[in-house]
């Protein structure tokens, strides 16, 4: 998963938590995490204390995650989907097609 996208996600949670009135402890967990990770993604590390550093920010997160959740409740947008796609299935009753170069006017623009 690309950064853009983890920070849409992490923006996603604070907004959400505000928007629906959430616990403000869980509000402030979002907006930490949130700065908590772009002060990682800023930071001038080695690999070895990115790598320590990002599995702790995401053991945390992942609990967050749940507690989050588990707050939304119903509200929660992403849900599974239990029924597989359908596609929709259409017959059009007009079987005739368009006469561009009948029409006076197309034909015009049609010669320049």
């Amino acid at each position: 998963m690309g950064i853009d996208r983890e920070k849409s996600k992490l923006q996603t949670y604070v907004s959400y938590a505000v928007g629906f009135n959430l616990d403000s402890s869980l509000v402030q967990k979002a907006k930490d995490f949130e700065s908590e990770f772009n002060n990682l993604i800023q930071e001038d590390l080695t690999l070895d204390e990115f790598k320590t550093k990002y599995l702790d920010f995401k053991q945390r997160h992942d609990e967050f995650v749940k507690e989050f959740e588990m707050a939304m409740g119903d509200n929660l947008l992403v849900k599974p989907i239990d029924e597989s796609f359908k596609p929709i299935q259409a017959e059009s009753k007009n079987k005739e097609t368009y006469k561009d170069r009948d029409s006076p006017i197309l034909s015009k623009l049609f010669e320049s």
